[in-house]
């Protein structure tokens, strides 16, 4: 029988993880509706996919419980933190696709860093291994922000 607390912890940080996942898409999408070029807006549309695409496999992670333990956390031990620039606003509607990038990639690396940091101290398994499998959705988040930037085709 599952611990009623910790299924209840569990839960909170899930729900408190999709909060933030829906405020970033709030941000990206008052970012495009003030979107000025063609390509900041293109970028914009993929960076709201992204976002979506994340707020729905958190919520099959609510669904379940608990995250699916395939192999994240070696995927998540070879990353090398970085100190990211400071944080700014967010770009004005006449940024290039890069300063765009930029900012995600730095907001991405600081949630990262912070769910990283929490896995690392947490005292019960199962919220580690949740703050575990959301740092990994971060760096993956980061990894596919990084191709975007150089050019790559993700």
């Amino acid at each position: 029988m599952k611990n009623p607390f910790k299924t209840a912890l569990i839960r909170s940080l899930i729900e408190e993880a999709i909060v933030r996942s829906e405020r970033t898409y709030r941000h990206l999408e008052s970012e495009f509706a003030r979107a000025v070029k063609e390509e900041t807006a293109e970028l914009l549309k993929n960076l709201m996919a992204a976002q979506l695409l994340h707020r729905m496999r958190l919520q099959e992670v609510q669904r379940k419980g608990e995250p699916d333990r395939n192999g994240f956390k070696e995927k998540i031990s070879g990353f090398t933190d970085r100190t990211p620039a400071p944080l700014r606003a967010g770009p004005d509607p006449w940024s290039s696709p890069d300063a765009i990038l930029h900012s995600a990639i730095v907001n991405e690396t600081h949630t990262h860093q912070a769910y990283k940091r929490l896995s690392e101290n947490a005292l019960l398994g199962s919220v580690r291994d949740l703050f575990a499998y959301l740092a990994h959705e971060e760096l993956q988040h980061i990894q596919w922000l990084e191709s975007l930037q150089s050019g790559k085709n993700p």
